[in-house]
């Protein structure tokens, strides 16, 4: 069968390459993008057709159906006009289209909402990875009869990756390694409620009083990571770079989560790739006003989350942490595993 899959942004583009190579490796295929999803595949060498704008679809989409002859057509989704145009136009076309959603926020504004034809905008097909998104989904009133659910490969293959590099065991004198994971919490708050304090935090806020918990911690060997959100400005926490601060320069997500023994955060997607690869993580949300958080911000559903409201708490628990990183030191240095 041929195959059209398209994308914009990058971490639905990333869910896409491993759906395709897991369910359909050897089809013929035509991947339609823009934006950031375009540098992603073009890394991985995917042949690509680049369309600069959704203006371009319905002549584009013309010529693709009569030239390509697609039977199948799977989009990521995001909060640009790309993804829902291009649905529209494939299933004017008469071609079966899956439209795939990760995380758990957002979900009708990837259609078009509040517009009141958004539903309108939903394919034949809406792929949901876990039973959490299927109860967000139903509650936002996705038609029943269009909502899937399948394992995530995305999960599956970065797993792969993550199990052949992170460390078996920490090597004496190497530092407890905290990995902050940034995200865009003021944008979204002020694009939402025209207020950056609207959610009770931001990632500045977050990061400070992490900072505050680990001096709290009586700790020195301490290193401090912070992973900016791809999006984020430049700059943003160059004035706390020194000492045991630094600001990752990896573009793999990947490889900073095997170097690290806690991840902290509050809600962005990262955070959760982290807590799938087994590493601790913590999602922080100091006086977090629930009523203006968006539904799915909250992670802790995941198995595996930690989750704190106050300083006092995330700070035990890292002290927890770092007690239990010197036991199993101590007793790896002795031949042993056990810890008492």
């Amino acid at each position: 069968m041929r195959r059209i899959f398209l994308a914009h942004d990058i971490g639905g583009a990333e869910l896409l390459v491993a759906y395709k190579e897991s369910r359909f490796p050897n089809d013929s295929f035509l991947f339609i993008c823009d934006g950031p999803a375009a540098e992603l595949f073009s890394n991985k060498n995917i042949p690509i057709l680049r369309i600069a704008s959704e203006e371009g679809f319905p002549v584009t989409f013309k010529e693709i159906v009569e030239d390509f002859r697609p039977h199948e057509a799977y989009c990521s989704t995001g909060l640009t006009k790309y993804e829902t145009v291009a649905i529209r136009e494939l299933v004017k076309h008469g071609i079966k289209t899956t439209a795939l959603v990760e995380h758990w926020t957002n979900y009708r504004e990837r259609f078009g909402y509040p517009a009141a034809d958004w539903k309108e905008n939903l394919p034949d097909r809406i792929l949901f990875f876990d039973e959490h998104a299927i109860e967000i989904a139903e509650k936002n009133g996705f038609p029943k009869d269009r909502i899937f659910i399948e394992d995530n490969p995305l999960v599956e293959e970065r797993k792969l990756i993550f199990n052949g590099r992170r460390r078996k065991s920490k090597n004496s004198g190497e530092p407890f390694v905290i990995l902050y994971l940034s995200d865009l919490i003021a944008d979204s708050a002020l694009q939402k409620h025209n207020d950056i304090q609207a959610y009770g935090f931001t990632e500045i806020t977050v990061f400070d009083d992490l900072i505050d918990a680990i001096e709290g911690c009586g700790h020195s060997d301490i290193e401090i990571v912070i992973r900016c959100h791809p999006a984020e400005e430049s700059g943003k926490f160059d004035d706390y770079v020194a000492g045991n601060v630094a600001i990752s320069s990896d573009k793999d997500l990947l490889e900073d989560i095997a170097n690290a023994d806690i991840c902290v955060g509050s809600f962005t997607s990262a955070l959760v790739t982290a807590c799938h690869m087994g590493t601790v993580s913590c999602s922080y949300m100091p006086n977090a006003n629930h009523d203006n958080l968006l539904e799915g911000m909250d992670i802790s559903h995941l198995p595996g989350i930690h989750v704190f409201d106050n300083v006092k708490a995330l700070r035990l628990f890292i002290k927890g942490q770092l007690n239990l990183s010197e036991q199993i030191e101590n007793n790896n240095s002795k031949g042993t595993v056990e810890i008492k």
